[in-house]
């Protein structure tokens, strides 16, 4: 997932305008994550109650949230959270050579240092 390290760093980043987009982004992903999360443990047999206290919420409100998705046969979900998904698959694959080259050079400069790098 390396679109998420990505929106975690422009999140963490000071220009403002750019971290307030990034966390949105963010937000929108993490609730796709969850809902993955949550058909994972259905489809292995967790109950409410437990998922519930997984995600440090009631069993309830977990059921409530989630339990229309289960009932309709938990609709397909995208490979790719939001972000990506608004992204053509260009886009993405050309993001991730874009952040593959620059992680080359972090380690290349890394390298050419006399310290040793923990990887």
């Amino acid at each position: 997932m390396q679109h998420l390290r990505t929106i975690i760093r422009q999140a963490a980043c000071s220009d403002p305008r750019l971290a307030l987009a990034a966390v949105v982004r963010l937000e929108h992903d993490l609730d796709w994550l969850r809902q993955r999360a949550v058909r994972l443990a259905r489809q292995e047999g967790y109950d409410w109650g437990r998922i519930g206290r997984l995600l440090d919420r009631s069993r309830q409100s977990v059921r409530e949230r989630y339990a229309a998705l289960e009932q309709a046969g938990w609709p397909m979900l995208d490979p790719l959270p939001p972000h990506a998904r608004n992204l053509g698959w260009a886009e993405v694959e050309t993001n991730r050579f874009a952040e593959l080259q620059a992680d080359i050079r972090r380690r290349r400069a890394f390298a050419s240092e006399d310290e040793v790098v923990p990887w």
